[in-house]
């Protein structure tokens, strides 16, 4: 028993110290400090994972799957070194397979309670970093709204944290207590309001799909009732405050100029969208090598063309699928999650080029919870109350 207590104790410990370390890359101040502790917690974590597994690995389809991808990606970048030994795509598949069997390697031996510690501890240290973020970087929302320039540089990462820490709070944490439950969307608006003053249009288009498919696929009975006439208040509250609407505009619209075509209003994105086609064209087979274009898919299919994209997509493609018929099958609070935050990362990979494989490790948590999807089947990761 004595065993057991300690073991568990490692595993959490572990786990929530790798969290915090993930999480805090994010802060341009402390990011040469924390990542590199960051990669050794990764290392160590894994490790202690293999030992409670008894050095076996939990091999299932999609980590062979995964494996194959990784292989034929580096076979091609291997056999093209002049060209693509520092290609994106070689850069950013591999990190989520760490990440992924790890999940795997926790999924049986982790219990509700370390597992409710470990997303506490990702929406505290996300709830803190980005407030941290907030104060020091934007100052207030007066400041942002009179920006004509990006006040935050890593919005995009620092965005997909955001979002997946919504999502997993809002289904996976329910507190008892309603004082706490209180808190807790309070805190989520707060979330939410630090990608509106990053401007992070993609996340927050991503997290408004997501919405509307809960909206439509998961929320029935009184609670879709309720929701409805509140979402029609606000609407209406809204669109009869012209302060509110200045904010909401300036989310969505960075200056005067984006109003004049769709290519303004996304960046630039369809003219590079356009040469990054081009250079396919140019290279269908094996692609540039180095090639980055914010579409996940015309980003590999430009960066290492057919041959690194077919297994790639088949990869993603396996993943969405497994995602969805869970959700069809079981239908529990934890496949609901894992269904928006599907639909999240799909919003994503299409305006961003590397969700939900990176950049970095900042996708982690979606590839652990796919991981505790894969491995315990119908025993899900439960909701878990204060």
């Amino acid at each position: 028993m004595r065993d057991t207590k300690q073991s568990n104790s490692a595993i959490s410990f572990f786990c929530m110290a790798t969290i915090v370390c993930t999480v805090l890359t994010q802060v341009p101040a402390f990011s040469s400090i924390f990542r590199p502790i960051m990669y050794a917690l990764w290392i160590l974590t894994l490790c202690v994972g293999v030992m409670n597994n008894k050095f076996r690995i939990p091999f299932n389809r999609f980590l062979v799957l995964y494996g194959i991808a990784l292989m034929m990606l580096g076979a091609e970048c291997l056999i093209l070194f002049n060209t693509h030994s520092n290609s994106y795509a070689l850069q950013i598949v591999p990190l989520p397979f760490l990440c992924y069997l790890v999940g795997l390697l926790y999924a049986k031996v982790m219990g509700d309670k370390t597992i409710f510690n470990c997303l506490c501890t990702f929406f505290l240290v996300s709830l803190l970093m980005f407030s941290y973020i907030f104060v020091t970087y934007i100052g207030s929302f007066s400041t942002w709204l009179n920006a004509d320039y990006y006040i935050y540089e890593q919005k995009n990462s620092a965005a997909q944290i955001i979002g997946c820490t919504i999502i997993l709070t809002v289904f996976l944490i329910k507190p008892q207590q309603r004082w706490i439950n209180i808190s807790k969307y309070v805190s989520l608006t707060i979330l939410f309001l630090f990608i509106v003053t990053m401007q992070c249009r993609t996340a927050l288009v991503g997290l408004i799909i997501t919405a509307l498919v809960y909206y439509f696929t998961i929320l029935h009975g009184r609670k879709k009732l309720a929701v409805t006439v509140i979402l029609c208040v606000a609407l209406i509250i809204v669109f009869n405050n012209d302060v509110l609407t200045k904010y909401i505009t300036k989310a969505f619209v960075f200056n005067e100029r984006q109003t004049k075509s769709l290519d303004y209003l996304t960046s630039g994105r369809l003219t590079f969208f356009r040469e990054a086609l081009q250079v396919f064209e140019e290279h269908p087979l094996v692609g540039s090598g180095h090639y980055r274009v914010d579409d996940l898919y015309l980003c590999i299919l430009s960066d290492v063309g057919l041959i690194g994209f077919i297994p790639i997509i088949i990869l993603l493609i396996t993943r969405i699928v497994k995602n969805i018929s869970a959700y069809k099958r079981y239908k529990t609070p934890f496949t609901s999650c894992v269904l928006c935050l599907t639909v999240f990362y799909f919003c994503e990979s299409l305006f961003e080029a590397y969700p939900p494989f990176g950049p970095g490790v900042c996708a982690f948590m979606f590839w652990i919870v796919c991981a505790f999807l894969d491995a315990r089947g119908e025993h899900q990761w439960k909701e878990t109350e204060a």
